[in-house]
C-alpha cells in the first residue's frame, strides 16, 4: 500500500532549475548595470539638455527594472536558504551539499553585482553634483 505524502518532494532537478532562474536574474541585473554605466557616461558628457533628459529617462527605467529584479532574486535566495534549513535527514548528504554550495555561490554573486551597481549609482550622483 502506497502512502500519499501531503508534501511534494523537492527534487534536485527542480532546485537546479530554480538556481538557473536565479542566475538568469543576476545576469539581467549585470546587463542593466553595464548599460547604466554607459548611459551615465553619456549623461555626463551630453551638452544638450533635451538629450540628457532622454538619457535620464532611460536610466530611470533601467534602475526601476533592476530594483524589481533585485527584490525578486533576493526573495528567492532567502526562500531557498529557508528550504535548505528545513531539509531533514530525508535528503542525501550530496544533495544538501550541492544545494548549499549553489545557494552560497548565487548569494555571493548577487551581493557582488548589487554592491557594484550601488557603487556606480553613488559615483554618478557625486559626479552630477559637481556639474
Amino acid at each position: 500500500m502506497k502512502m500519499k505524502s501531503s508534501k511534494k518532494k523537492d527534487t534536485l532537478d527542480e532546485f537546479l532549475t530554480r538556481a538557473e532562474d536565479l542566475n538568469n536574474g543576476i545576469a539581467s541585473i549585470t546587463d542593466n548595470a553595464n548599460k547604466l554605466k554607459t548611459i551615465q557616461k553619456k549623461v555626463l558628457a551630453e551638452p544638450s539638455q533635451q538629450e540628457r533628459q532622454k538619457l535620464l529617462a532611460t536610466q530611470n527605467d533601467l534602475i526601476h527594472e533592476n530594483k524589481i529584479v533585485g527584490r525578486k532574486v533576493q526573495k528567492q535566495i532567502k526562500e531557498e536558504q529557508q528550504k535548505l534549513t528545513k531539509l531533514g535527514r530525508d535528503e542525501a548528504l550530496n544533495d544538501i551539499n550541492i544545494r548549499n554550495t549553489q545557494i552560497q555561490s548565487i548569494s555571493r554573486r548577487f551581493l557582488d553585482i548589487w554592491t557594484e551597481y550601488n557603487n556606480s549609482q553613488l559615483e554618478f550622483r557625486e559626479k552630477t553634483r559637481r556639474l
